[in-house]
């Protein structure tokens, strides 16, 4: 690894320059988002690598955004290797993407856009006939870039502000124009779209106004999770209030009241919020999402526990069936992530527990429950074949070791033994089924005894 007392410039030429933005990249892994101090690319020359989901992943990351800058000659065609054609519309929306701040060069000064579709473009409008388009080598020169630096070096010769004269420009507008008359953009109308140079400076101002509110708008994890905790304390609440109906489930599954319709807001405010953290963690090269901290992890797990019953009851009040096959994605990955956290140690509280949960830990609890309820029930009517019978029986067993094994590690809360809970009106609608009072097995004395009590 680079010394991190030292800044680290990876630089490179023409193919040179995509090897060095790889190897950026390939570093930029392993810098933890805390660390400040990150490697710059520059490159020279250097043909576009990636798509746009290559595109979006650095660009919606402005910490790695900001560590590539591709400095080209508006002349020198390698740049515009792989730059689709103004003419093909599905090829520009699936061709390569550039990413980063682009300095495109000329002699009378330069434009530098950090906008990828803008300077995408700018490349397009200042191609000559047939550059992406099957002869990028055809009259291609060689372009010295230590000159073009070296002239830089003492100031920059920047072209126009005499053209402005006539011009109903806003002051974006006149910034724009400035920034792209000096790379001869005018010289070649055919390549813009409509021919027209305003119609290339309205659709920069268009992106540039878009990447400034995107900015704004850039996920901040710790922008909103402490506003989150109110949700999750009324949730708490409802909860702790729930106990006569029931406990936390059954009540929302089977009673309506105001305070109802609050948690279904509640809930979905925090939903929105996960599924958008989980969204952007898992876009995350793997080492850096490996620095998705534990604080966050153990908030949007909490929030698994105690919402995804929610989700649950609403689920099968409707009549579904079998919830974990159509589960949404965000809450298997923080289950997984946690899962992963505690198989590596770092989980502060991983040692076993001598005490029941205030909330289960396997948010999926209450899905299992209702369809140990209806094998039960299919198994009262008697309306299944022996094969199915069978099948049943054996489920049954395996749900009633689950929820024994979950006893002993005390990972279960009290509540499912409340009596008008799912789980109680379960359990005996299946002791009934095992030969009633005579049925014994570790749950049916754990059951028998009152222990849970």
């Amino acid at each position: 690894m680079y010394e991190k007392t030292r800044p680290l410039i990876v630089t490179g030429h023409s193919i040179g320059g995509s090897i060095a933005s790889l190897f950026t990249l390939w570093l930029l892994e392993a810098v933890p988002p805390t660390d400040r101090k990150r490697p710059l690319c520059i490159t020279f020359s250097c043909p576009l690598i990636g798509d746009t989901g290559l595109q979006q992943a650095i660009s919606e990351r402005p910490t790695w955004n900001s560590c590539f800058l591709h400095v080209a000659s508006y002349k020198d065609p390698i740049p515009k290797l792989f730059v689709s054609s103004p003419q093909n519309e599905r090829s520009i929306e699936s061709g390569y993407k550039p990413f980063g701040t682009l300095l495109l060069c000329s002699e009378s000064g330069f434009a530098c856009f950090e906008e990828p579709e803008s300077a995408l473009d700018l490349m397009v409008a200042t191609s000559s006939d047939g550059v992406g388009n099957g002869g990028p080598h055809e009259g291609a020169q060689m372009f010295c870039y230590g000159e073009i630096l070296e002239k830089y070096k003492h100031g920059v010769i920047c072209r126009g502000v005499s053209q402005l004269e006539g011009k109903d420009f806003t002051p974006l507008q006149m910034g724009i124009f400035i920034q792209i008359a000096p790379i001869n953009v005018e010289t070649t109308p055919g390549q813009l779209e409509n021919g027209d140079i305003n119609s290339l400076i309205a659709k920069f101002e268009g992106r540039m106004k878009d990447l400034a509110a995107r900015k704004r708008n850039i996920f901040d994890p710790n922008k909103k999770l402490n506003q989150l905790k109110i949700y999750m304390t009324y949730l708490e609440w409802y909860k702790k209030i729930s106990i006569p109906d029931g406990g936390y489930y059954d009540a929302f599954k089977n009673k309506e009241s105001k305070m109802r319709l609050k948690i279904v807001k509640d809930r979905n405010i925090l939903t929105q919020y996960w599924r958008k953290m989980v969204e952007e963690v898992e876009k995350m090269p793997q080492r850096e999402g490996k620095f998705f901290q534990y604080k966050w992890l153990y908030g949007g797990n909490n929030y698994r526990r105690i919402v995804e019953p929610l989700d649950i009851a609403e689920f099968y009040k409707k009549g579904k069936k079998d919830y974990l096959a159509q589960r949404s994605d965000h809450y298997k990955l923080l289950e997984k992530w946690m899962e992963d956290e505690k198989s590596e140690g770092n989980q502060a509280n991983a040692k076993e527990r001598n005490r029941a949960c205030s909330l289960t830990e396997d948010s999926c609890f209450w899905a299992r429950v209702e369809e140990a309820m209806i094998s039960c029930k299919s198994l009262k009517n008697g309306e299944t074949s022996p094969e199915l019978k069978e099948s049943l029986r054996a489920d049954l067993v395996k749900f009633e070791d689950y929820v024994m094994d979950l006893v002993r590690k005390y990972a279960v809360s009290t509540e499912i033994f409340l009596e008008e809970s799912s789980f109680m009106k379960w359990w005996k609608d299946y002791k009934e089924i095992k030969g009633g009072a005579s049925y014994r097995s570790s749950l049916a004395d754990f059951m028998s005894n009152c222990k849970y009590k």
